[in-house]
């Protein structure tokens, strides 16, 4: 329908401006983009956003597509992260804070993915990821002060708000984690709904 650089060219718009733009648009064709997806005839789709979230949770234009979207059925986000998101436990916790806002805002329930999980060699890390209790230690100790504080803080409310669910680790490097995500998506449209 439009590409970035079609949007640069006709508007004289660098690429961030085009970006922006392009959800403008997007939202426009809201409804022949949903009249192609209501043509097709499978188990999921997949819809790839923009990689900048602000882009598509922060703009209207997520909300407001997505819930269109419910009424053709079931939606789940997949969040997908770098490693670089894994390697300190405050950016780790910032990690699953973005998922919840993410959540709140788009009003759907989302599984969080650490992508390139092979590149990770830290055994420490990759223990924090799996162990919420081994986080708060490592939290506790290697983070002081304010930022301390809140990484702590932040990460009991998102124990207590971010629903049961597992971090999904996948390379497609390696192709690791894939039957995992493949397995969760079907047990959030199963009705146990059971993401644990």
């Amino acid at each position: 329908m439009f590409t970035i650089k079609d949007i640069m060219i006709r508007e004289k718009l660098g690429p961030n401006g085009a970006f922006i733009k392009s959800m403008d648009l997007m939202l426009k064709s809201k409804s022949k983009i949903l009249a192609a997806i209501k043509g097709i005839r499978s188990d999921f789709i997949l819809i790839d956003t923009p990689g900048q979230m602000e882009l598509f949770v922060f703009r209207e234009t997520g909300p407001a597509f997505l819930m269109k979207l419910k009424e053709i059925g079931y939606v789940v986000g997949v969040l997908i992260f770098d490693p670089v998101m894994a390697q300190s436990t405050s950016s780790f916790v910032a990690m699953k804070l973005l998922s919840i806002v993410a959540q709140l805002r788009l009003g759907i329930d989302n599984i969080i993915v650490l992508n390139k999980i092979d590149a990770i060699k830290d055994k420490n890390v990759l223990k924090m990821i799996e162990d919420s209790r081994y986080l708060k230690e490592v939290l506790s100790e290697s983070c002081e002060g304010v930022i301390g504080d809140m990484a702590f803080s932040l990460l009991n409310v998102i124990d207590d708000y971010m629903p049961a669910s597992r971090l999904v680790k996948i390379s497609a490097l390696k192709s690791i984690g894939f039957e995992e995500l493949y397995d969760i998506l079907h047990e959030i449209f199963c009705t146990c709904g059971d993401l644990t």
